[in-house]
């Protein structure tokens, strides 16, 4: 609705093909990239570290096109080029957003802020907060920040309510500024590099115009859905808190 006028005129496109210089690079990158998608999505089943994961292939992926490139007695540079446009700028980000989040625990805030956030109707006060503050420090350092802050929650009707909003709030929050998510900060460091102008200021504005309407609809449906799966299947506080647990 929001760009129906641009998508409504006529695409004037050229056709350039594609030349792949390397397939068996290709080949083994998407061979690790599928394998490592495949463990991560399973991972809990597994009982392996995600984290575990992502860094094994990464490393068996470099140790490979490494072994592959002189083999082949290629030049090593598509892989220096690579590791040249690694995000290192979001290390120190993600790293000092942690700190803060381990600094609220140990300071007892988490505590102040769970029991402010108890005191309305838990779907939303965790859901629009989790949302803001995924804007303010990311969507990963605010879920861990939220699990931390649910962990004071005692009421186990209260606790589904509030897990649920969180992650409605971190996944909706990524859709309301590039802070929000990994992903939208990358987005706009690839932008910069290839000189396509979108600003922060042009990012906030189409996100108040989709983000906060999804987050009310989403928000809107858990509470519905919640309530008719309490009735539907007659649980009472203490059933909730047994299948909590």
């Amino acid at each position: 609705m929001i760009f129906r006028k641009e998508l409504n005129k006529p695409i004037n496109a050229t056709v350039s093909p594609e030349v792949v210089e390397d397939k068996p690079a290709l080949a083994v990158g998407v061979a690790h990239l599928s394998a490592c998608t495949v463990l991560l999505a399973i991972s809990s089943y597994l009982s392996w570290e995600m984290y575990l994961i992502s860094a094994i292939f990464a490393i068996s992926l470099f140790v490979s096109v490494s072994v592959l490139t002189a083999i082949r007695k290629k030049s090593f540079k598509p892989i220096s080029s690579s590791f040249a446009r690694l995000p290192y700028e979001l290390i120190p980000f993600v790293l000092s957003m942690f700190v803060l989040v381990l600094s609220l625990n140990y300071s007892g805030t988490t505590k102040t802020i769970a029991e402010l956030l108890s005191k309305g109707d838990p779907i939303y006060t965790v859901g629009i907060s989790s949302f803001l503050t995924s804007n303010v420090i990311n969507n990963i350092p605010m879920s861990v920040l939220f699990s931390s802050i649910l962990s004071f929650t005692s009421e186990s009707h209260a606790y589904l309510q509030s897990v649920y909003a969180a992650i409605i709030g971190s996944n909706i929050g990524a859709f309301f500024t590039p802070v929000g998510a990994l992903a939208g900060i990358m987005w706009a460091s690839i932008l910069k590099r290839f000189n396509v102008n979108f600003s922060f200021k042009k990012f906030i504005l189409y996100g108040i115009v989709i983000a906060i309407p999804t987050l009310l609809a989403a928000l809107l449906g858990l509470t519905v859905i919640f309530q008719n799966y309490v009735k539907e299947n007659n649980l009472g506080i203490q059933d909730i808190r047994k299948n909590r647990a």
